[in-house]
């Protein structure tokens, strides 16, 4: 389907937004990263493995506060 209008509105319809949703690289400090996001793009889970090769989850509220972190 073309831009169009119309493909933006079915698009919004079935919960297709043009946030970002999901990312997977390298951050400026070398630690690789999964991070997933709600909806509206705001990071609620991070996977990471830092430089040094120790794992991490963190889990985030939609505020962007860490609420649970596992290493």
């Amino acid at each position: 389907m073309k831009p169009s209008p119309e493909r933006d509105a079915l698009t919004a319809k079935a919960g297709f937004g043009n946030a970002r949703r999901a990312w997977l690289g390298r951050t400026e400090d070398g630690t690789v990263a999964l991070v997933l996001s709600d909806p509206q793009g705001r990071p609620r889970l991070t996977l990471g493995v830092g430089k040094d090769g120790e794992p991490s989850v963190e889990l985030r509220d939609a505020g962007g506060k860490v609420t649970r972190t596992l290493r």
